[in-house]
């Protein structure tokens, strides 16, 4: 049972049936890949989520994934 399903049930929630199909997507493989015929311009790196000082969520990151990345 998905843990949304089980809280529902033990919560006692009168909720609308879940009628989300799954989706089977096997992504390729690469070995290689180049950027700029892509059109990728930006890459983006997380390690995760959490707060920011303001309360938004945002992107978190260690500094030894930054360093990789960058190059520092």
């Amino acid at each position: 049972m998905r843990p949304f399903s089980a809280y529902i049930e033990r919560a006692g929630l009168d909720v609308p049936p879940d009628n989300d199909q799954p989706v089977a997507f096997e992504p390729p493989e690469l070995a290689e890949l180049d950027l700029d015929d892509a059109g990728i311009s930006t890459v983006i790196w997380t390690m995760g989520y959490g707060l920011d000082s303001a309360g938004s969520i945002c992107g978190t990151s260690t500094s030894s994934a930054t360093r990789a990345i960058s190059g520092a």
